[in-house]
C-alpha cells in the first residue's frame, strides 16, 4: 500500500508521508460485529513535520490489530542526528470511547524549535488516557543548548500582548490534552546574543494542558555571565528565577550584578515578583572607595557622574537623561506603534504634567490616552519607587 493513499489528510495536519506499508489482514463477521486482525508493516518510510520543522528518516513499525485494539508493536526512526521509538496500545469500542495509551523515548535528538533555539534532547514522553482527556506526561532532559537569536525587547513584549489568547478559549484536542513534564537541562543552555552571554541551569515543571501549558520551578544563570541593558554591561554574581504557574503567576526573581562606569563600580539588585519588583543600586569609587547614594550611583550611570560633580545650570537635566536611560524601550513602543496593539496610545508624559505635585526632573512619566474623552497620567520617582503620582483626566460632554 503505497503512504500516497493517506497523503492528503495529513498535510493538512502539517505531515507529510512517503513509503509504502504491506497489510496481513483478515476481516470477517457481520457489519454490526465485524472482526479485523492481521499486522500491518512499513520500512524505509519518512514523515516530514512542518511545525516544528523535523524529518523523520529509516521509519519502522509493526501495528497489531485484534478486533477492537490496535497494538503498536515497535516503531522506530532516525531524527535530528539521534533516534526514536515508541510503542503502545489503543482500543476502540464501538459505541463507547476509545483508550490510548503510547509510550516514546528519544535519545540525542536536536532540535531547532523555537527560533533561535539549538538544543539536543533526551527523554521519554507517555500519551495516556481517551481522546476527551488524554495526559503527556514524562521527564526530558536538555543535554545541551544555545540560545543565540537577537532579542528586540520592544517587539517581544509587541508579540506578547498581540498573541494573547481569549479570556475563555475554544476547546480543542490541545485544550484536554493535560500535561505533566518535567524539563532539567545537563550541561547548561547558553544564551549569547544581543542582550546577554550566559550560561543557565533549569529545572522546571510543565503541567496545565498543551494548549495553556503552566510552568514550575527555577532558572538560574551561573556567575560570571554577561547581559547588557541600556548603555552599560553587567557581571553577574546571582540570577535566579523562580516559577509557579507561569504565566499565569508573575515569576520571581532575585538579581545581583556589576558594571563599572568610570572610576565607579556600580551594583544592581533586582529582587521580588516581576509585577512587585525592588530595586537597589548602590555604588563607590575605586579611587577612594567613597560610597554613592543610590540617586549619585544611578546618575553614574546615566552621565558617569554623580549628582554632585553635575553643574547646578545641567541637574536640572539629569532626571530626563534618567528618564531616557530607564524608559526608552516604552518610547520605543510609543513609536513602534503600540498602538495597533493596545485600543489606546501610549506616549511619554510631559514632565509639567506633573510639576505642580512632585519634582518632574526626577521623575519618569507615561500617559496612556484611552479614548478622545478620557486619559491617564502615571509618575514614579526614579530616586524612590514609592513616590506615585496617578492623574486621571475626563473631558466631560457639553
Amino acid at each position: 500500500v503505497n503512504a500516497g493513499l493517506v497523503a492528503e489528510p495529513l498535510e493538512e495536519r502539517g505531515l507529510n508521508l512517503t513509503g509504502t506499508a504491506e497489510l496481513s489482514v483478515r476481516a470477517g463477521g457481520g457489519v454490526e460485529a465485524l472482526s479485523l486482525t492481521g499486522k500491518v508493516t512499513f520500512e524505509d518510510a519518512q514523515l516530514a513535520v512542518r511545525e516544528p520543522a523535523m524529518v523523520f528518516t529509516n521509519l519502522r513499525g509493526e501495528l497489531e490489530l485484534d478486533n477492537d485494539r490496535v497494538r503498536l508493536i515497535a516503531l522506530d526512526a532516525n531524527v535530528g542526528g539521534g533516534s526514536m521509538r515508541a510503542a503502545g496500545d489503543i482500543a476502540f469500542a464501538l459505541g463507547g470511547e476509545t483508550s490510548v495509551e503510547l509510550q516514546g523515548q528519544a535519545d540525542s535528538v536536536r532540535l531547532s524549535y523555537p527560533d533561535g533555539l539549538r538544543s539536543e534532547i533526551d527523554g521519554s514522553l507517555a500519551l495516556t488516557g481517551a481522546p476527551g482527556a488524554m495526559t503527556l506526561s514524562g521527564d526530558i532532559t536538555v543535554a545541551r543548548g544555545i540560545f543565540s537569536r537577537d532579542v528586540n525587547l520592544r517587539t517581544e513584549l509587541l508579540r506578547s500582548v498581540s498573541s494573547a489568547g481569549p479570556l475563555a478559549p475554544e476547546e480543542t484536542v490541545l485544550s484536554r490534552t493535560r500535561i505533566d513534564v518535567m524539563v532539567r537541562t545537563r550541561e547548561g543552555l547558553r544564551v549569547d546574543n544581543n542582550l546577554a552571554r550566559l550560561e543557565t541551569s533549569a529545572d522546571v515543571t510543565i503541567r496545565g494542558t498543551l494548549q495553556t501549558p503552566e510552568l514550575s520551578g527555577s532558572v538560574s544563570a551561573r556567575e560570571g555571565g554577561e547581559f547588557r541593558f541600556g548603555r552599560n554591561a553587567y557581571r553577574i554574581e546571582t540570577a535566579q528565577m523562580a516559577l509557579s504557574r507561569y504565566p499565569f503567576e508573575p515569576p520571581k526573581l532575585n538579581i545581583s550584578a556589576r558594571t563599572s562606569v568610570s572610576d565607579y563600580d556600580i551594583q544592581i539588585a533586582v529582587s521580588g515578583s516581576t509585577d512587585d519588583l525592588t530595586t537597589a543600586i548602590s555604588g563607590e569609587s575605586r579611587v577612594d572607595g567613597t560610597q554613592l547614594s543610590r540617586m549619585d550611583a544611578t546618575s553614574v550611570l546615566v552621565t558617569g557622574r554623580p549628582i554632585d560633580r553635575i553643574s547646578s545650570e545641567s541637574r536640572a537635566i539629569v532626571g530626563e537623561q534618567l528618564a531616557s536611560y530607564l524608559g526608552s524601550s516604552l518610547a520605543d513602543m510609543a513609536q513602534a506603534g503600540l498602538g495597533a496593539v493596545v485600543p489606546f496610545d501610549i506616549v511619554i508624559a510631559e514632565p509639567a504634567l506633573v510639576a505642580q505635585e512632585a519634582d518632574p526632573s526626577a521623575r519618569f512619566t507615561l500617559g496612556a490616552a484611552l479614548n478622545s474623552s478620557l486619559s491617564v497620567v502615571y509618575s514614579i520617582g526614579l530616586d524612590d519607587a514609592e513616590k506615585q503620582i496617578w492623574i486621571v483626566d475626563y473631558k466631560l460632554p457639553r
